[in-house]
């Protein structure tokens, strides 16, 4: 990376993730940023001034002082430096389970080679649109099966009833009659035709051919109900999704 590729912008963002104030120009955001790092880490800052003292001694440090400030204001190379100790520095943070700010995340992508928000965005959707697609085929799978269960169950309903009214016809006391009938209820519940159909058996075997067809209706329409919620279900989760992907 070239030095002169550094700008004001990315200082700015280094400055705000810190809480450090974005006022001035580029040297002065450097000089701001090398104060918070030489108090994050000392060696560092150390390091640094050690190499201008040596040369001047101790009577000259007041001097050499002044004179590091105006040469990190205008060395682009040291400001480099500062900010890979800056990025160093503030992925150390990260790892230790600090979340990275959104500035921090864009900025750093100048050191490390990290996928953007919206890639990493891009990423998680794809895989959820095949998924909610799945899912619909499946839900559509389940309703025609459904659907297909309850046809067969009108085709041999009557079929049923018949060997009912031929069971209830053939007893000669009414005990017997309403055993029959009782026994009948129960065996339609436990098909899973449901205490609503199985309700409309007669009471007696006179009322038998009034309530057979009243059950027949009751049968229907209870298909009918059924088909109705279902498709009314599908079309509008199929309406919502097709919103959702035209977004």
């Amino acid at each position: 990376m070239a030095d002169a590729n550094i700008s004001k912008n990315y200082l700015e963002n280094e400055c705000q993730a810190l809480g450090i104030s974005t006022d001035g120009v580029k040297s002065d955001l450097v000089q701001r940023l090398r104060k918070h790092l030489k108090g994050k880490n000392r060696a560092f800052s150390h390091e640094s001034e050690g190499s201008y003292r040596s040369e001047g001694g101790d009577s000259n440090t007041q001097l050499l002082d002044d004179g590091l400030e105006t040469t990190e204001m205008q060395n682009l190379s040291l400001q480099a430096k500062t900010l890979k100790e800056l990025a160093y520095q503030s992925r150390k943070g990260n790892a230790a389970g600090i979340p990275p700010t959104r500035e921090q995340s864009s900025t750093h992508s100048i050191y490390r080679s990290e996928p953007t928000h919206a890639q990493t965005e891009n990423k998680k959707k794809r895989p959820l649109l095949n998924e909610e697609g799945g899912d619909q085929d499946l839900i559509s799978n389940r309703m025609l099966i459904e659907f297909k269960r309850l046809e067969n169950a009108m085709i041999n309903i009557n079929d049923k009833l018949n060997t009912v009214t031929a069971h209830v016809q053939g007893t000669r006391h009414k005990v017997e009659v309403n055993e029959t009938l009782q026994w009948n209820q129960e065996a339609l519940v436990a098909e899973g035709y449901g205490w609503d159909i199985a309700s409309a058996l007669p009471d007696t075997q006179d009322n038998w051919s009034k309530g057979k067809d009243s059950l027949i209706e009751k049968a229907k329409t209870l298909v009918e109900v059924i088909k109705t919620k279902h498709q009314r279900i599908y079309e509008s989760s199929k309406s919502s999704n097709f919103g959702r992907w035209n977004d």
